[in-house]
């Protein structure tokens, strides 16, 4: 974690700060009373709450844009009153940045009680609730019924007869999103991703949706015959897979697997990046317009 945040983008122009910041978040941590959650600084002047001892707390303090490119991406892309569709959106890293930097309608879809309520209170925190719409489901390859098991590692898993405690409804993204054309996707959902692209063939087709931003789930074993499997799909739909420099407004060849894959659809790549060039910077931190 030391030697990622010493080269994320973030922390390049003040890396003494963010060395405080590390030990800050490494105090916050041992001294955490309860479940009392952790106001984080965010961008453009807005505010995250999440558990003390997360992941979402460190990456939040530690980098503040845990995917420096992708996260980029959606803020130079999107433009008022679009729409950026949001699924797995956690605590809300990615519903707030399109909301409040750009002004883009959200749809925020995140099945996890916990997770479910943090991601509410970020976005009526930062008084968003005119642009954001958070839908408790899961979304997967059909329509049904699932549940989080104790023992799957957060992972939704599909079963018409659950019952009880952690059970939610589960929903393929053509029926969740109807006619709603998005301009922007985002899948992160545990290793779930193919079943989310599997339910919204009629979405990838939709020559409105210019880029689609995907989990790979990099480190997790068992999960790269997956992602091949994902890249296939988005390349059948018309996607190429890309990297996107912030600073310099490009798209790249991908040099690697990141934490996210962004897809751009191939026949819209010169408008995309006439697109992103003329976009207005935004502030990740106080100190850093991209």
């Amino acid at each position: 974690m030391l030697l990622r945040v010493w080269r994320h983008p973030v922390n390049r122009a003040d890396l003494p700060g963010a060395m405080a910041r590390m030990f800050a978040h490494w105090v916050t941590c041992r001294l955490a009373v309860g479940a009392i959650p952790l106001p984080l600084p965010f961008a453009n002047d807005t505010w995250l709450f999440c558990e003390r001892r997360s992941r979402e707390a460190a990456g939040l303090r530690l980098l503040v844009l845990k995917d420096f490119a992708a996260m980029s991406f959606v803020a130079h892309y999107l433009r008022s009153a679009e729409h950026f569709v949001d699924v797995g959106a956690g605590v809300g890293s990615y519903t707030v940045l399109a909301a409040a930097v750009t002004a883009a309608r959200v749809t925020a879809f995140e099945p996890a009680e916990a997770a479910a309520a943090a991601l509410m209170r970020n976005v009526a925190f930062n008084e968003l609730a005119g642009l954001v719409k958070c839908r408790r489901i899961g979304v997967s390859d059909a329509s049904g019924r699932g549940y989080f098991p104790a023992a799957a590692g957060g992972r939704l898993r599909a079963d018409p007869c659950a019952e009880g405690e952690g059970v939610v409804r589960l929903q393929r993204l053509d029926e969740a999103l109807g006619d709603d054309v998005a301009q922007v996707l985002k899948v992160d959902v545990c290793g779930d991703e193919l079943e989310v692209l599997r339910g919204a063939q009629l979405t990838l087709q939709r020559p409105g949706l210019d880029a689609v931003i995907v989990g790979t789930g990099r480190g997790c074993r068992g999960l790269a015959p997956r992602w091949h499997r994902v890249c296939a799909l988005l390349e059948r739909h018309g996607f190429e897979p890309a990297d996107y420099d912030p600073f310099e407004r490009r798209l790249l060849r991908p040099a690697g697997l990141s934490d996210k894959g962004l897809f751009v659809r191939g026949r819209r790549a010169d408008a995309i990046m006439r697109r992103v060039e003329r976009a207005e910077g935004f502030w990740p931190t106080e100190d850093l317009c991209v």
